[in-house]
């Protein structure tokens, strides 16, 4: 479970409930017009379904970070002991746990790097969302704020989409192969 020594909101009473304070603490980023989600599930395995859950149903957030690229299985057993642990497949439990309540909830990445020099693992991990926008120039906020929490994103390693679509309970898929070679590869695919 979440684990802390104390925690508390300056000025008014000791919070029993540590989930509450990472309520409190998403709410707080978007009144700053961040954007809110559950990071490292895995970091010292302190938040389980129960507590992503909670967070879903008493607070309104549906997005939790399923794949961490720098921490994705290739750390050694001796630092899943003392950090927690992140490989896919236990996230994936996770998200399926929570998934199977009822509650509806996304799965984001991220590219954990805390150093440019960090090359333990070179692959990275982002978030890809549909917008109407053609430019950069006419993407707002507020745009990328509602795709995210409407679930129009993707999380990726590299894969580029064309689209997704839901058609009599099938999806289907396009992948935007041009752009995932020269993404991922800085490939330019020619013929």
């Amino acid at each position: 479970n979440i684990s802390f020594d104390h925690i508390s909101e300056p000025g008014t009473r000791l919070i029993k409930d540590p989930r509450v304070l990472l309520c409190n603490q998403m709410h707080l980023i978007e009144k700053e017009d961040g954007l809110g989600w559950i990071n490292h599930p895995g970091f010292h395995n302190r938040i389980n379904s129960s507590d992503i859950i909670f967070v879903a149903r008493h607070c309104g957030y549906r997005i939790f970070e399923v794949y961490n690229a720098p921490s994705d299985g290739l750390v050694s057993e001796e630092l899943r002991k003392q950090y927690g642990d992140f490989r896919p497949q236990t996230m994936e439990k996770l998200w399926d746990d929570v998934l199977k309540t009822g509650v509806i909830m996304f799965g984001a990445a991220c590219s954990d790097r805390h150093s440019i020099h960090d090359h333990v693992n070179n692959r990275e991990a982002w978030n890809m969302v549909r917008l109407e926008a053609r430019t950069l120039e006419e993407v707002t906020l507020e745009q990328v704020q509602t795709a995210f929490y409407s679930g129009d994103f993707y999380a990726t390693g590299g894969i580029k989409l064309k689209d997704v679509k839901l058609e009599d309970k099938t999806y289907k898929i396009s992948v935007d192969l041009e752009g995932t070679m020269s993404d991922i590869l800085g490939l330019e695919l020619k013929g």
